[in-house]
C-alpha cells in the first residue's frame, strides 16, 4: 500500500536525519535485521545500483547502504520499525519508518520479528539514544497509549528486586570509596528479603506506593501530600512516635526527605538527586506518571 502524505515526505526526512546522526557520531544508530528478509533486501539494493564489497556479508552491506545513502534508506524505511523510549518495566514506544505511531511492545515481542506484526519488517532501529533529536519527525504518543497502571502493592517477588535495583543505583551514582558495585546475584545474597524492609530505599518505595493510592483520590499533588502526612502522623502516634507537620513545598520528593529526616528509616543520608531518581524508577515500575 502506498504511503500517504505527509508520511511519505516525512519518511525521507527521517532517513536523512538518521544518516546525519550516524555521520556525526559513527556507531550511534544501531539496528537489528530480520534474517529471513536479508537476502532479498540485499538483492533489492544491488538492483538499485549499490555494489557489495568482496567478502562483505549481506547484513553489513544493508547496514552500510542504509546509513550512508539517501536512496537506500528511502527504499528500506517502509520495512523498518523504530523503537523509542522505555515506558517502564521493559516496554517501549514504537513507530513505523515513516514516523507513524505503532503502539508499544515489550522486550519479548521486540526480540522476535514473528511477534507483534513485524514479520514483514526488515530492520528494527533503536532510536532511544537520540530520541530527542528525532522526535520532531515522529507522531506524538497518543494520550492513554501507555501501559495500564500496575496494582499497588506489587507482589514481594517483584518489589524486592526493585528495592535491590534502587540500592545498586545509589551505589553506582554515589560510590563509597573504591569498593566494587555488587552484582544482582550478590545483592540477593547480601540483602535477603528480611533485611530489605530496613533500608531507606524500601521506605521510599513504601511512601511512593501510599502516595499513588492517595493521589488517585486527590485533586492535586499538594493535597495528596498533605493527606499522606496526616495519615502517617496519625498512624505513628499510636506507637508513641511523632512525625512533624510538613512545610511547603508539598511535593513527593520533598515529603520523602521530610519523612526520612524524621528518623523513620535506617542507613546513611540520601542525596536529593538519588531520591528523585528512585521515585522515577518506582513510577516506571508501576507505570505511573512521574512527579
Amino acid at each position: 500500500m502506498p504511503i500517504p502524505e505527509p508520511y511519505l515526505s516525512n519518511q525521507k526526512r527521517i532517513g536523512s536525519r538518521l544518516i546525519e546522526l550516524e555521520s556525526h557520531q559513527p556507531g550511534l544508530v544501531r539496528m537489528r535485521p530480520n534474517p529471513l528478509l536479508v537476502p532479498a533486501a540485499a538483492m533489492d539494493l544491488k538492483t538499485l545500483g549499490f555494489k557489495k564489497r568482496f567478502l562483505q556479508s549481506p547484513q553489513q552491506f544493508i547496514f552500510d547502504c542504509v546509513l550512508s545513502y539517501q536512496q537506500a534508506i528511502n527504499a528500506l524505511l517502509p520495512l523498518t520499525f523504530l523503537v523509542g523510549p522505555d515506558l517502564g518495566d521493559g516496554h517501549f514506544h514504537c513507530w513505523n519508518g515513516c514516523g507513524q505511531y505503532a503502539g508499544w511492545q515489550g522486550l519479548f515481542q521486540l526480540s522476535d520479528f514473528a511477534s507483534g506484526g513485524k514479520d514483514r519488517m526488515l530492520l528494527i532501529i533503536n532510536i532511544e539514544p537520540f530520541f530527542g533529536q528525532l522526535s520532531d519527525l515522529l507522531d506524538p504518543v497518543p494520550e492513554g497509549a501507555g501501559l495500564a497502571k500496575k496494582p499497588i502493592p506489587a507482589p514481594d517477588q517483584e518489589r524486592h528486586p526493585l528495592v535491590r535495583n534502587l540500592i545498586r543505583h545509589r551505589l553506582q551514582s554515589e560510590p563509597l570509596g573504591q569498593e566494587p558495585i555488587p552484582s544482582n546475584i550478590d545483592m540477593e545474597r547480601l540483602l535477603p528479603a528480611e533485611f530489605l524492609k530496613q533500608t531507606s530505599e524500601f521506605s521510599i518505595l513504601y511512601i511512593a506506593e501510599q502516595y499513588y493510592g492517595v493521589r488517585d483520590n486527590s485533586s492535586d499533588e499538594a493535597t495528596a501530600i498533605q493527606r499522606l502526612n496526616e495519615m502517617h502522623t496519625a498512624y505513628l502516634s499510636r506507637g508513641g512516635l511523632a512525625l512533624p507537620a510538613m512545610e511547603p513545598p508539598f511535593t513527593l520528593p520533598h515529603y520523602v526527605r521530610h519523612y526520612l529526616g524524621a528518623g523513620f528509616s535506617s542507613g546513611e543520608r540520601l542525596s536529593d538527586a538519588f531520591i528523585c531518581d528512585a521515585l522515577q524508577m518506582i513510577s516506571a515500575f508501576y507505570n505511573r506518571k512521574h512527579v
